[in-house]
């Protein structure tokens, strides 16, 4: 009666949201999930093709939350993209710096492609789309991470 009610997968694939769907429309999900596809998938193509899902209401235990991107890695995992170099690199690179997962412009077309699935049907309700930022040491991109949510 209690304890977890919902589960997310903050970096849904395309095949994975496919799984998902199917479970929900067999009626054998027993918790709610909701799903993030990610960027560097087709995420237009998903919505589309699971549009009835594409909703704050879930349907079969199963909903679309929003899209997700992340900008770089993290510290830990020496994939935090820094302005001062690391000790050393993963593999003992010297003036290791990591990198940045996409460019400022694809960034800025995704972020583009969010607000437009909030605004594409009357219907659908608005999408917030925020940057999230910690400063953690001298990282490049202040660990942004957009999530976009309906």
């Amino acid at each position: 009666e209690h304890g977890v009610t919902t589960c997310q997968d903050g970096a849904t694939a395309p095949d994975m949201a496919a799984v998902m769907v199917g479970l929900a429309k067999a009626g054998l999900l027993q918790m709610d999930i909701v799903a993030y596809p990610m960027w560097g998938t087709d995420v237009m193509a998903t919505l589309a093709d699971n549009a009835e899902f594409d909703s704050q209401r879930y349907t079969g235990h199963f909903r679309f939350g929003g899209l997700k991107m992340f900008l770089d890695g993290s510290p830990q995992g020496l994939t935090a993209w820094m302005t001062e170099p690391y000790v050393e690199g993963p593999d003992g690179e010297k003036d290791w710096v990591a990198y940045s997962t996409m460019t400022d412009e694809d960034a800025t077309a995704f972020a583009k492609i969010a607000s437009f699935c909030a605004t594409a049907t009357a219907t659908r309700p608005p999408t917030s789309c925020c940057a999230s930022t910690r400063r953690h040491g001298t990282r490049r991109t202040t660990r942004t991470r957009w999530v976009c949510a309906r």
